[in-house]
């Protein structure tokens, strides 16, 4: 099953697990406009790719297991630990828009007229959507050590959030190890690394050190082309260059260090904490461009990728798991 066919399979499963879920707290709230808190979950989840429930599908499937219903289960787990991240890392980077609509908090903005309490309730539902998950994963995955990947996804997914925001108030570029370290602890594990553990995990792989290795890699490239797709003009589903105005300290940001001069590199650090107007974009995208600098990142993507294929090789060659994982690899390699 392709990474589109599977999306179709989890989508309508996502759609009603929501919907059962949601109708468990209803009887909570006091009245439908206080419940409306909540409601806004049903379009902002239904933007997303589902790399990470794919993931633990196909790592999964690869040994020939054919429960479908339990490992979209599994998969709904990474899921909604990925929507908690994002609703959260929203407010902290002060995002407004996400694939094509308002952040959470920003749909609440227009609710509430006090900045602190729009700003509290996004974060409490972002907490409601992780007691969810870890309500599910407890259930479907209780007494596996697949289990213990998912507590060390999320104790890892905060940790990388702790640092993202420090690096963000720091002047000073952190080393290029340094920002790897926090993009696999913030994206990458929870993105590839983590679910394709899951999977094999509970498909009785023994070598997962080996299947952390290879996530990783995969993880890593998919943060750089993340960070790489900010710096592309008319792209909609993220804020134009806020990487940038939020200081955002990614792998772009120190190709750009490296070859930028130094007066041009000082431009590029005068954005920060900046709102940039049309023509200041403009001036930042003709020194991206001048300088090379996609060209640069995606040669780094383009070796982390041939890396992973040539264990592909090495490791399942012919299998359709292979066949499908490429084709994944694939869409990491355009912009």
């Amino acid at each position: 099953m392709n990474l589109q066919a599977y999306k179709t399979h989890f989508d309508t499963a996502l759609e009603s697990w929501l919907e059962s879920k949601l109708e468990s707290v209803r009887g909570y709230f006091p009245d439908d406009e206080t419940f409306d808190l909540l409601t806004y979950l049903r379009p902002y989840v239904d933007h997303g790719k589902r790399f990470r429930p794919y993931m633990v599908y196909l790592r999964y499937s690869l040994y020939g297991w054919e429960d479908l219903e339990y490992i979209t289960q599994v998969g709904i787990v990474s899921e909604m630990i990925h929507i908690f991240a994002l609703i959260h890392d929203d407010i902290c980077d002060q995002g407004t828009m996400r694939h094509q609509i308002p952040t959470y908090h920003q749909h609440l903005a227009a609710t509430y007229d006090d900045t602190h309490v729009w700003l509290s309730q996004a974060m409490l539902v972002g907490d409601l959507v992780y007691t969810r998950a870890l309500q599910e994963a407890c259930t479907v995955m209780t007494g596996t050590h697949a289990h213990q990947i998912v507590m060390d996804m999320l104790n890892e997914v905060v940790i990388g959030q702790m640092l993202d925001i420090d690096f963000s108030h720091t002047v000073q570029l952190k080393t290029s190890e340094q920002i790897a370290t926090k993009d696999h602890l913030k994206s990458g594990q929870y993105t590839f690394q983590k679910p394709i553990m899951i999977g094999a995990s509970l498909a009785g792989c023994e070598d997962l050190e080996l299947v952390s290795k290879l996530g990783k890699k995969i993880g890593v490239a998919f943060q750089m082309r993340d960070d790489l797709l900010d710096w592309i003009p008319n792209k909609e589903w993220k804020t134009k260059m806020s990487d940038i105005q939020e200081w955002n300290q990614t792998v772009v940001m120190q190709a750009c260090h490296e070859h930028f001069s130094e007066t041009d590199f000082h431009t590029l650090r005068s954005a920060r904490g900046a709102k940039l107007d049309e023509q200041s974009m403009q001036r930042l995208q003709t020194l991206f461009e001048t300088y090379h600098i996609q060209e640069h990142v995606q040669r780094q993507i383009g070796v982390l990728l041939d890396g992973v294929e040539q264990d592909f090789a090495e490791m399942w060659l012919d299998t359709w798991y292979v066949e499908y994982f490429q084709q994944v690899i694939g869409m990491l390699r355009s912009v």
